[in-house]
């Protein structure tokens, strides 16, 4: 009996060695073949506006949660961008989708910015020439055949814009999306339109709005756009009023979120 209950004991002790080994066992790295797309982004980082960069591969994995591994380092005005690798993940996420990772690139005051990128030994050196309004690339030297930028042109915004979404709940003909704009617009809140484009934050497409949700993208209904330079307290005061029947998300790009479902 004492043999028997050793032997099972020294096997769930194998057992859990072994589970806890896989367990603790990093991600396999791999080459990164093909084309690496490139998207300008802003993020905002403790109230702080940075310069950032989505990036996916052209190739379509298997997994959902294939992801690019890169090192962003910096040498006096320099940036480099290496891509080194294929992140491949030791459970797969079962959905089909391209690798990616959001690399951010810091706080770029305006004026000119070196950027160089490494991909399979292949170099890009590029110029990110940045404004108040506009960030702007110039490819200034080596072979881009591997790096696919799909705009070389992102629109900033001013601090007083902001971003979201309506999405109704259950109607109420006196807390439907109508009632809650004439409010908003009452605040002293006034509406925006957007010429197709790269804002950094969202996207105008044709008749889509498409917001930029870390690596991911969210095609909304009914977009909320809007310049507002009163206090943001007041916007989450008439967001609340109308919880119960509506889903209202906001930002700006200061940093500051507000969801009246949270």
């Amino acid at each position: 009996m004492i043999r028997v209950i050793s032997s099972v004991f020294c096997g769930v002790c194998l057992f859990l060695v072994l589970g806890l080994s896989a367990c603790q066992k990093e991600d396999e790295v791999r080459d990164l073949s093909g084309v690496v797309m490139i998207e300008l982004r802003e993020v905002s980082v403790d109230a702080e506006r940075k310069i950032a960069l989505y990036a996916e591969t052209r190739e379509i994995y298997p997994c959902l949660n294939f992801f690019i591994d890169y090192e962003v380092s910096k040498l006096h005005s320099h940036t480099y961008v290496h891509f080194k690798g294929l992140q491949v993940p030791k459970i797969c996420l079962t959905a089909l989708g391209p690798a990616k990772a959001l690399i951010h690139l810091g706080a770029m005051e305006p004026g000119k910015h070196p950027v160089d990128f490494l991909l399979n030994e292949d170099g890009l050196g590029t110029l990110f020439h940045v404004s108040e309004e506009h960030l702007q690339v110039e490819t200034e030297s080596g072979n881009a055949e591997y790096l696919e930028f799909l705009e070389l042109e992102m629109h900033r915004l001013s601090d007083n814009r902001f971003w979201g979404y309506i999405q109704v709940l259950q109607t109420a003909p006196d807390k439907g999306t109508e009632a809650f704009l004439n409010d908003l617009w009452a605040a002293g809140a006034q509406p925006v339109s957007y010429d197709p484009g790269n804002y950094g934050f969202f996207r105008i497409k044709g008749d889509d709005t498409i917001l930029f949700d870390g690596i991911h993208h969210r095609n909304v209904k009914n977009p909320l756009l809007f310049a507002f330079d009163g206090d943001v307290e007041t916007l989450k005061e008439i967001a609340d009023d109308y919880k119960e029947n509506l889903a209202v998300s906001f930002s700006n790009p200061r940093g500051e979120h507000y969801h009246n479902q949270r």
